[in-house]
């Protein structure tokens, strides 16, 4: 189902017995492929992640920003699922 699909039944899809959890169910099935927004083609998510680390990377060049302190390895103890390496 699309979004406009989803809102010309959006009437009917409330009123059903069990309309609301299956609206949830729904919204959420758009939310996650993304089909509730409108999406950007001219900046890429891409080219965003190469500005921030360069926005990082001139912080941390000014003094702005420390440099980070590399995080720990994870235990086997300490894992709630299995990591492979």
């Amino acid at each position: 189902m699309n979004a406009d699909t989803f809102l010309e039944n959006f009437g009917h899809l409330a009123d059903a017995p069990g309309g609301i959890p299956k609206l949830r169910e729904i919204i959420l099935q758009l939310a996650v492929r993304g089909k509730l927004i409108e999406h950007d083609t001219e900046h890429p998510a891409s080219s965003l992640v190469a500005k921030m680390r360069d926005d990082k990377r001139r912080k941390m060049e000014d003094g702005t920003l420390r440099k980070s302190k590399p995080l720990p390895p994870v235990e086997s103890n300490e894992a709630p699922f299995h990591l492979s390496s």
